[in-house]
């Protein structure tokens, strides 16, 4: 594996240029000429030319700390092993200090769980309320059946004996006949064969249960 490292990083620089193409350097950079000039190189990016490096040296730039903290200078080798800014290892924490950072886990735990039952007991009030909201809309839903179906009688009423309740065409002995079926309710023959429930009270019947009249 090549190692670089970036301009960035750079301190004073030696007789080796840093790479002519991305600014870095790499322990060992290449020298190219491109007439009429001759251009450093580090060797990653030396590899995409075509041309045939006429010398490698070893950098020689000094570099500043691997994580920027301190002013201390490193040559190439020595940067990726300096260990100057490491952070330290973890204190081992007293008893004291133990005890300490449990009670703050603990307390922390239970803040958290108030703020779960709090949260869960919001949903349970709006889960009531929404609850509520679905009994009144099915109240509403059998109040609004019960009028059409008293609205439904009211208009048979006020219409014809001999009047079908749901075409009102007079009856006739053709295909508007009188008929009934099984819930007692009267309608024309021809109407009675394309509904499948009764017209004023639904419920269900099928043509074999309908019942010519006069």
């Amino acid at each position: 594996m090549i190692r670089k490292i970036e301009k960035d990083f750079l301190k004073r620089r030696g007789k080796v240029r840093e790479c002519f193409q991305c600014q870095g350097f790499t322990e060992t950079m290449r020298t190219i000429h491109f007439p009429p000039k001759t251009r450093s190189y580090c060797t990653i990016c030396a590899a995409g030319t075509a041309l045939v490096p006429i010398r490698e040296q070893t950098t020689d730039a000094k570099f500043i700390c691997p994580k920027k903290k301190c002013k201390k200078t490193y040559k190439f080798v020595e940067f990726f092993n300096a260990t100057c800014c490491e952070d330290p290892p973890p204190k081992e924490q007293t008893p004291f200090e133990q005890l300490k950072t449990l009670q703050d886990k603990l307390q922390m735990a239970q803040l958290m769980e108030t703020a779960m039952t709090a949260q869960v007991e919001r949903a349970r009030k709006y889960l009531r309320e929404c609850e509520d909201k679905q009994r009144k809309l099915a109240n509403e839903s059998t109040r609004i059946e019960s009028e059409i179906l008293l609205m439904t009688n009211e208009i048979c009423k006020k219409n014809q004996p001999n009047t079908c309740k749901v075409c009102f065409e007079n009856y006739n002995e053709n295909d508007r006949r009188e008929s009934t079926i099984p819930c007692g309710h009267r309608f024309c023959y021809s109407c009675l064969t394309q509904l499948y429930e009764c017209g004023i009270c639904r419920t269900g019947f099928n043509n074999n249960q309908i019942i010519k009249l006069f």
